[in-house]
């Protein structure tokens, strides 16, 4: 890992250890996250650095949500390719999370921003609780659909 994210064997094996504590994994599991995030640093404009730059700033709040660690790494690599500074991204995903993990207890504004893409906050909240990932997917290509004058409510 210390070559493919491009960091020292320390700094790598610090990194790794706090990834491992913020997301819930084990040592079986560190495996196939560090594959996949070579994987996005290999096939992305985002370098492996940088996705756990990102990793290590959203991790716990993903996991709260019950994201993955793949799917939070690729959540972050969205991000890194998008070469948005880590503490940028970690300050955007981490709020988007906390958003649809307490949709329930939106501000009007939230509730009248959901409503118009045909969402109640208890039903994004159960759809999050259920499958975070696809809600995530959900409600981003559901933003998508409304027109741009609109999309600053979100």
């Amino acid at each position: 890992m210390s070559t493919a994210f491009d960091m020292g064997t320390a700094e790598a094996g610090d990194t790794i250890a706090g990834l491992m504590k913020k997301m819930g994994i084990g040592i079986d599991s560190v495996k196939e996250l560090g594959d996949a995030i070579n994987y996005i640093g290999t096939k992305s404009a985002g370098s492996p650095r940088e996705v756990v730059a990102i990793l290590g700033r959203i991790g716990g709040m993903a996991k709260t949500i019950g994201l993955s660690a793949e799917q939070t790494a690729g959540l972050a690599g969205a991000f890194a390719n998008m070469k948005i500074p880590a503490d940028q991204a970690g300050t955007a995903i981490n709020k988007m999370l906390s958003v649809l993990g307490n949709a329930d207890g939106g501000t009007a504004r939230f509730k009248s921003a959901l409503g118009r893409i045909g969402l109640s906050g208890e039903e994004l909240k159960e759809m999050v609780g259920n499958n975070p990932l696809k809600s995530i997917r959900s409600v981003l290509k559901s933003i998508e659909g409304v027109e741009q004058s609109e999309k600053k409510v979100f």
